[in-house]
């Protein structure tokens, strides 16, 4: 429904959980009345393995289950973590690996979706989809992920 639902409540949606479940309401019906083969899905949040990001993920799921809403696949993002080894940036696999595993652990809670596609919306073991050619330094990415700085945002609480 929202091209990125980054952070989870950071960042591009400043909604509620409660006001991202209404819009999607909305959205759907309004698409599978204009489109009824269409599929739809959601929410393409971000990280799972941020504890912020995996409630909002269960909510939405939570709120797909009770009501007679479409949901034909479930979205979320995986981020990496890089750093900065011998001058040169390692890719942060390991934390995009645990928000692929967190996000699959919290759509097997709710045995209605076991059989729908997971798409990872986006996989970005650096850390950032939008970074490239930012002119980031290197510095820069050690101290944090490139999205962090690019947004501004330097809190441990957004990653």
């Amino acid at each position: 429904v929202l091209g990125s639902l980054e952070r989870a409540g950071y960042g591009y949606w400043h909604g509620t959980p409660e006001e991202y479940d209404q819009l999607y309401d909305y959205s759907a019906a309004a698409v599978k009345r204009a489109l009824p083969g269409a599929r739809i899905g959601g929410p393409a949040s971000t990280g799972s393995s941020n504890a912020k990001a995996a409630a909002f993920l269960r909510h939405f799921l939570e709120h797909c289950s009770t009501r007679n809403v479409p949901l034909d696949f479930i979205t979320y993002h995986a981020k990496g973590r890089p750093s900065v080894v011998d001058g040169h940036v390692r890719m942060g696999i390991s934390k995009n690996a645990d928000d692929v595993d967190k996000g699959f652990r919290i759509v097997r809670e709710f045995p209605k979706f076991q059989n729908l596609p997971i798409v990872l919306s986006e996989s970005d073991p650096e850390g950032c989809a939008a970074c490239s050619g930012a002119g980031l330094s290197a510095e820069c990415v050690s101290q944090r992920s490139a999205v962090c700085v690019l947004h501004g945002r330097d809190d441990e609480e957004y990653f």
